[in-house]
């Protein structure tokens, strides 16, 4: 699949970033103009006596980490491969270096930045399991309405639904036979890792799709400048370039020799 190309749906060809504003649109507008399918979705996992029984199961608490374990050594990868290229900085990056920006980028600004601290920090939306038609105290509050009574790591949006559809931006910079056979199992992950959060009672079902919306908007963007058309400063050369200065410099610094000799 050719990124650039555009996605195709039914025969139409259509831009990843436009179709991720369309896809929030729709979705935004169907909520708004139709609140109770949160309501209702969220009642398929609620029992009035027990409230989310299936928080309680070890088996979807061990599913709700999988996505942490992901992220972690997914990130770890990254830097690790950016710390190795300054300690050898005559050799070049285990990774490349356009791929380790495209996926930091794309988790800080669309994970931590525009979801976890913007939205969940200011929407004010209670989650599920604190409105009272669930047992909590608080009314509830529909999508996009920011006057709830939540206080800070609100409902709206997901989180962790945003988080799991970054493993989106990986597949996308995978090799194209990769991408062959992980694309069914990256889409049941996403959604396992989202309906998780439903079921606790953690979040409604708009949180979840408007994160997977944001997310992949911000991925789609950073495709198309990070990957496909980058500036030239950011090409693999330079950033390769930059590193290797930069490795050269912190080993001069506490006196260790120079990198191995250039292959």
């Amino acid at each position: 699949m050719d990124f650039e190309q555009g996605v195709t749906i039914g025969g139409y060809r259509f831009d990843p970033i436009v179709l991720s504003i369309l896809f929030i649109l729709i979705v935004a507008a169907i909520f708004a103009a139709l609140p109770q399918l949160d309501i209702w979705a969220t009642w398929l996992f609620h029992d009035p006596e027990y409230g989310f029984p299936v928080a309680r199961l070890p088996i979807f608490r061990a599913l709700r980490q999988l996505n942490n374990v992901v992220i972690t050594v997914t990130m770890a990868t990254l830097f690790a491969s950016i710390v190795l290229k300054l300690a050898l900085p005559d050799q070049p990056s285990l990774i490349r270096p356009q791929i380790s920006t495209f996926l930091i980028t794309t988790l800080v600004v669309g994970n931590v930045l525009i979801v976890n601290w913007l939205l969940k920090g200011y929407s004010g939306r209670p989650r599920p399991v604190h409105v009272d038609q669930f047992g909590g105290e608080l009314p509830f509050v529909r999508a996009g309405d920011f006057s709830g009574e939540c206080v800070r790591n609100c409902s709206f949006v997901s989180g962790e639904g945003s988080s799991a559809f970054w493993i989106f931006a990986i597949w996308m910079v995978a090799p194209p036979h990769i991408r062959r056979v992980t694309f069914v199992p990256a889409v049941v992950y996403v959604v396992a890792i989202s309906l998780n959060r439903i079921a606790f009672g953690a979040h409604f079902l708009s949180d979840v799709l408007l994160s997977w919306g944001v997310m992949a908007l911000v991925v789609a963007v950073a495709h198309r400048f990070l990957i496909a058309n980058p500036p030239d400063w950011l090409s693999d050369e330079r950033q390769e370039a930059r590193l290797a200065r930069a490795g050269r410099a912190i080993r001069a610094a506490i006196g260790l020799a120079p990198g191995a000799a250039r292959s």
